[in-house]
Parts: structure tokens; C-alpha cells; sequence
């Protein structure tokens, strides 16, 4: 059986060169493919891919990812392909082989911002794919296959040219990249939102009325799972508001679904809580109350330290040819909660302006702009994002809902329930419900009399509401938005605007 790879283990040589190993992670760059000569002097292709420990991952996710799996889903797929299939190619070049275009849709200019100081703050591996694959940046893969503690050959895998820079800078930085172990893949599995819980695409709702009846030990329905999850979340994270936690549970099933040709994404919803009197430990609760249901969560202090100090997107550093990893580069389905009541006046570098683009950018285009230093490019990301402010949010949020809390509620909750409310939250993300013919006339309905009352109202408004009904109706398990769903929205929202004009 394949062991699991992790930093703990590495260090304290629990891991031999040469073992049959299992890593979990995220794969932040691809490089170009390479041929190898084996030993009966034939050549083989190789991809390197630079795979980073999932980042922001909660407990709870972290212990599920160390119970090995009985074996690799049946989409699992062979990395290594027999010697006698490769020698067709040999005489291909392998530096003519280009990854596959790139998800960005815009290219703007680039940030002029000093690249930090690379440090093994992060675990990494170098996973190397054979027979042509290539995964996709930003995705999270499994990976099996045989562990190479050898040094990395810096000069030869990233392609340095060591007399046209700094040398004693250029190796100061290489000697952190020399000791990056390396996996050479067998096997390998995309892992979905929701594989920490054993998550099935098929049929997602039978698969987790199964696991809600498992782990309480009688029949469990949908209505009664969703009650019991917004009990828990008014209870901790929104201090009593109920209005405010209907709002949350919907961020935390929103999904991208699709996408226009111009990367303005569909689906995705962001919540900002407007709360005047927040305190640091009130935050805290929030964050603790999140890690219990989600695998990943990324918290973000906006305060003028952490926007200097930090680098929230991708940069280049040519001299080594290493993309260093931004703060926001999450996968998909990601829980990013932003902290914006320390935000005080002062003076922003170019490095915090730039970390602030980056982050209004994710949240507003679900994209991530990467700095390649003469251009910036950015990817596509699929991220749930909370802030949560003493005033409305500079960010560009979906909704804004001012904060009603009322006594902090003292609850506990089995293990069962969490579990139940994970398992929730990824089969019903991976859910899709229709606007129907009767939504749609429902909607029209709506928006024509608003705009006779106000003629502000305008398109925006109705995707918005739109958006918050299809999310209400995967919610409570329905495929098409009723009129029950849709006028429960449209009260909610009446309920939002009474709280803003107060």
C-alpha cells in the first residue's frame, strides 16, 4: 500500500527514497516536457509539474486526506506508459511539445513589484507525468507512484541560465529548489470538491441521503439537514442573525457554473456582513465555526501590515524560472474569509496596491491575476468569499447585509451533524437548479413593477435575485425555482433593504 507524503514524515525519514507513495495537492506550474535517457539508452517524455500541499486546509479535511483510499476511483487514470509505445516518439522534440492554452481571457499590464524571497514555507513536490499527460493548473490531484529523494538537477528542470544572472543570488535560491522531492507518477485521480467526505458524482442526492443515514443511524432528509446546518451557522458564525446565515449557507453552495466570453462568470456568489461593532474575538468565532464545515479555508487580515508583507497572486522569478505562489491561489471551492474592520488610513506600496487588485479582481471576476513580469495574465478560480466589515465593504461583494446579532448562543454539535453538514455542502454545491418558465415569468414580473416604483433598479438587480433564487432552490433540493422559492427570496432581500435605509 502507498503511503501518504507529508512534510512530518519526509523530515523525520519515514519515507526512503525509492517507496511507493500517495500525495494529495494542488498543482501550481507546469513545465516543459523533457526526454529522459534510460538506461538501455532509449528515451522516454516527462512533464514536470510543481504540486504543492493542498494550501488552507481545514483539521478535520487534513485527517480525512491521511486515511488511504481501498484504491483509486474507476476515472483514475495510468501515468506510465510501456517503453515500447514511447519509441514512436523518440525523435520528436519535446521542447516544440507547448502546454495547453492557458483559461485566462485578459491580459493587463504588469505589476511592478519585487519578487519575495523564496522559502520552503510550503511543501512541494515535483510530480512527474509520463506518456504525454499534463494536468491542469489549480486543480487537485492524487497522485501514486515511486518517491526520488535525488537533488534536483536545478540547471537542467528549470532551465537556468546561470551566466546571464546573479549568480550568488540566482544560487542562493536554487538551493531550496535542489532539495524538492520528486514523485514519479503511476497513477493519478482528479479530486473533486468534496472528496474529503468520499464525495460521488453519481447521483450526488441518493449518495448523501445514504451517508446522512449512516452516520445517524436513521432515514435523514434534505429539509432536515439544511434546518439543523443554518441553526448551526446563526448560532456561531452570524451571532443570531438568521437573515444573515440564510445569506451565508447560499455563498457556501455557489459555484461557477459557466462562464461568458468575456470570463464574466455565472453562478458565483460573495457575501459581505456589514457588522459596526465587530471585535477580534468575534472574528475568530466566525473562522473557527467555518474550519468545522468546509475543507479549505483561507483567512485574509486587511490591514496595511499584511497587505505590504504579504503576495496575494502568482509571480515569476525568471532567474530560477519559479513561479512563487500567491496567497489567493486556492482550489476550487475554496472558503475565503476577509477580514476588512482593520483597515486603517496610510500609504499603500505598489506591492499592497497590486495585492488589492488582485483580491477585488477574485472576488468580483473569479479570476486571479499571475504576474509574468512583462505582462499579467489571469486564471480562472472558482472561490466563496466572506468579508466581513465595520462599514459596507470596498470590495465588490454580490450582497451586502448588515449584521443583526443578538446574545452570542453557547450550542454544541456532534461529530455526526458536521459530518452531515459536509456532506451537504458537496453534493449539493455540484447541484444545478433551472430557472423554469415559471421562474423566468416570475422574474419578469418583478422586474417590470420594480421599475415602475424605482427606476434605478436595473439589470444587475434581477441577476442578482435570480442568482439567489436558483441558489435557494439547490438548497432546499429542488431542481427548478417555484414561486415558494422565489417569492422566499424576494423577502429576504426586502428584509436587506429595510436593514440598509435604517
Amino acid at each position: 500500500m502507498a503511503v501518504l507524503l507529508n512534510r512530518s514524515r519526509l523530515d523525520v525519514g519515514a519515507v526512503a527514497h525509492g517507496s511507493r507513495v500517495r500525495f494529495v495537492g494542488l498543482v501550481r506550474d507546469v513545465g516543459q516536457p523533457q526526454l529522459f535517457v534510460q538506461a538501455d539508452d532509449s528515451y522516454v517524455e516527462t512533464t514536470p509539474h510543481r504540486v504543492e500541499a493542498l494550501p488552507a486546509q481545514t483539521a478535520w479535511a487534513k485527517e480525512h486526506d491521511h486515511v488511504a483510499p481501498p484504491e483509486l476511483a474507476p476515472a483514475a487514470r495510468k501515468a506510465k506508459r510501456r517503453l515500447e509505445d514511447e519509441s514512436s516518439a523518440e525523435t520528436e522534440d519535446a521542447d516544440a511539445i507547448l502546454p495547453p492554452p492557458a483559461p485566462a481571457t485578459r491580459i493587463v499590464e504588469a505589476a511592478k513589484v519585487t519578487a519575495p524571497p523564496l522559502a520552503p514555507r510550503v511543501f512541494e513536490v515535483i510530480v512527474r507525468a509520463y506518456g504525454g499527460e499534463q494536468w491542469k493548473v489549480n486543480h487537485v490531484y492524487e497522485f501514486i507512484g515511486d518517491l526520488d529523494l535525488t537533488p534536483q538537477a536545478t540547471s537542467d528542470d528549470m532551465d537556468i541560465e546561470w551566466q546571464d544572472a546573479d549568480t550568488a543570488v540566482v544560487k542562493e535560491k536554487a538551493q531550496v529548489l535542489e532539495f524538492i522531492p520528486t514523485l514519479h507518477a503511476k497513477e493519478f485521480h482528479e479530486l473533486p470538491f468534496g472528496h474529503e467526505v468520499g464525495y460521488s458524482s453519481e447521483l450526488p442526492t441518493t449518495w448523501a441521503m445514504a451517508q446522512w443515514e449512516q452516520r445517524m443511524g436513521t432515514p435523514v432528509g434534505v429539509d432536515a439537514v439544511r434546518a439543523a446546518l443554518l441553526e448551526f451557522l446563526t448560532a456561531t458564525v452570524t451571532h443570531g442573525d438568521a437573515l444573515a446565515a440564510e445569506y451565508l449557507l447560499l455563498v457556501l453552495l455557489s459555484r461557477v457554473y459557466n462562464r461568458s466570453d468575456v470570463s464574466m462568470p455565472f453562478g458565483h456568489l460573495s457575501l459581505n456582513l456589514i457588522w459596526p461593532d465587530m471585535t477580534d474575538e468575534n472574528f475568530a468565532t466566525i473562522e473557527r465555526a467555518l474550519h468545522l464545515v468546509v475543507p479549505t479555508c483561507l483567512s485574509v487580515n486587511l490591514s496595511l501590515a499584511g497587505l505590504h508583507d504579504a503576495l496575494y497572486f502568482p509571480q515569476k522569478d525568471y532567474d530560477i524560472e519559479y513561479l512563487h505562489s500567491g496567497l489567493l491561489q486556492l482550489p476550487d471551492g475554496s472558503m475565503l474569509l476577509v477580514n476588512e474592520a482593520n483597515m486603517t488610513t496610510g500609504q499603500l506600496d505598489d506591492k499592497a496596491t497590486h495585492n488589492i487588485a488582485a483580491l477585488m479582481t477574485l472576488v468580483e471576476h473569479q479570476a486571479l491575476p499571475y504576474d509574468f513580469r512583462f505582462y499579467k495574465k489571469e486564471f480562472n478560480q472558482d472561490t466563496k468569499v466572506l468579508c466581513v466589515s465595520k462599514t459596507k465593504s470596498m470590495l465588490p461583494t454580490t450582497l451586502f447585509v448588515p449584521l443583526r446579532p443578538t446574545q452570542a448562543q453557547e450550542t454544541s454539535w456532534t461529530e455526526a451533524w458536521l459530518e452531515c453538514f459536509r456532506i451537504y455542502l458537496a453534493a449539493y454545491r455540484h447541484a444545478v437548479a433551472d430557472l423554469g418558465e415559471a421562474g423566468a415569468s416570475l422574474a419578469e414580473q418583478w422586474y417590470v413593477a420594480k421599475r415602475k416604483e424605482d427606476a434605478t433598479v436595473g439589470a444587475d438587480d434581477l441577476h442578482r435575485l435570480v442568482r439567489v433564487a436558483r441558489l435557494h432552490a439547490v438548497s432546499v433540493g429542488h431542481e427548478t425555482v417555484s414561486e415558494a422559492d422565489w417569492n422566499h427570496v424576494v423577502a429576504m432581500q426586502e428584509q436587506v433593504k429595510a436593514r440598509m435605509s435604517s
